[in-house]
């Protein structure tokens, strides 16, 4: 009895098992602490995204208020009746100015659209060239569309 009571106490007590067991509790406490860091950092991140995300949102919806507040602007209405209709205020006279086209941009009413949206496709030609099939399977598999 005495020498089971000694065997264990002695391996209880060696200066190994202890640093063993010390190493053992270390790890088994820092396990859990690192997977907290972990998902405390991927959840920043993801704060951080949101918050910029929101800035994008808060910024296009400035906009669109300003242009809200423009078309529902007297100006807006006199500048659209002057263009659609052919209009013009008492006392002004009209002038007709050509403008050769051959390097002008014509006028986008849209910009304003364009800055805030940005929709695939809205600038692109509605045109698209006829490929033949074989040209199209090759492009199906080897190169993305």
């Amino acid at each position: 009895m005495q020498s089971k009571k000694s065997l264990i106490s002695r391996i209880i007590l060696n200066p190994k098992f202890l640093a063993f067991l010390g190493l053992l509790l270390i790890g088994l406490i820092s396990f859990p602490v690192a997977k907290n860091f972990s998902q405390r950092y991927k959840a920043n991140k993801e704060i951080e995204g949101l918050k910029a995300e929101i800035e994008l949102i808060e910024g296009k919806n400035t906009k669109l208020k300003e242009f809200i507040d423009y078309l529902s602007s007297e100006q807006y209405a006199e500048e659209q009746a002057r263009l659609s209709f052919g209009l013009k205020k008492q006392g002004e006279e009209a002038a007709v100015v050509e403008i050769d086209d051959s390097g002008a941009e014509p006028l986008n009413n849209n910009k304003i659209f364009d800055n805030i949206y940005n929709i695939p496709g809205l600038n692109e030609p509605e045109y698209i060239e006829p490929q033949n099939n074989s040209t199209r399977w090759y492009k199906y598999f080897f190169k993305k569309l």
